[in-house]
């Protein structure tokens, strides 16, 4: 499934308090109480290209995504580009 407008598809990370060798680092508290998830973008919409890639780590206002399944019950979360507050772009090969 693919993004569309001004979302990106992202698959949540499973430690969403710190973003290891970025140098960002979150509290429990801010993450808990900011709603803040870090996520990896998987699908990124035409409108939003360049500002964010797939395989780009993201720290997002929770509040902003939509989350649902898909026919194949895989859990898909869609994030309005908006809702992106920190971006680790991944490196370049």
């Amino acid at each position: 499934m693919k993004a569309f407008g001004r979302y990106i598809s992202v698959r949540k990370h499973k430690e969403n308090a710190k973003m290891g060798g970025t140098g960002l680092e979150l509290s429990a508290a801010e993450t808990s109480s900011m709603s803040i998830q870090r996520g990896v973008v998987e699908t990124v919409s035409g409108e939003v290209r360049g500002i964010v890639r797939a395989g780009d780590t993201v720290f997002y206002n929770k509040s902003k995504e939509v989350t649902f399944k898909d026919e194949d019950d895989k859990t898909v979360i869609m994030v309005v580009i908006d809702a992106v507050i920190a971006v680790a772009p991944v490196e370049a090969p």
